[in-house]
């Protein structure tokens, strides 16, 4: 599945998007996001984000562990 159909799917926990997104994408995952109220953060640029979870470059993430999310946001504030 892809992050979009992981926050209305699997209820993603929290959203990580990349700096570095197109503004289309970012408007449209952040209007997804808002609708199944699941919190988004901006982190870094695609290949950092890509890095962090092992693979390519990334521009979105949905993490769907609540207590990883959970971990994360209090990190990320």
């Amino acid at each position: 599945l892809n992050s979009e159909q992981s926050v209305s799917v699997y209820r993603a926990a929290l959203v990580l998007l990349a700096d570095d997104a197109s503004a289309n994408t970012e408007k449209k995952v952040t209007d997804k996001c808002r609708h199944y109220d699941v919190p988004v953060k901006k982190v870094g640029d695609r290949v950092l984000l890509g890095r962090s979870i092992g693979k390519e470059s990334r521009v979105v993430v949905a993490v769907t562990d609540q207590g990883f999310a959970n971990t994360l946001l209090r990190k990320l504030d």
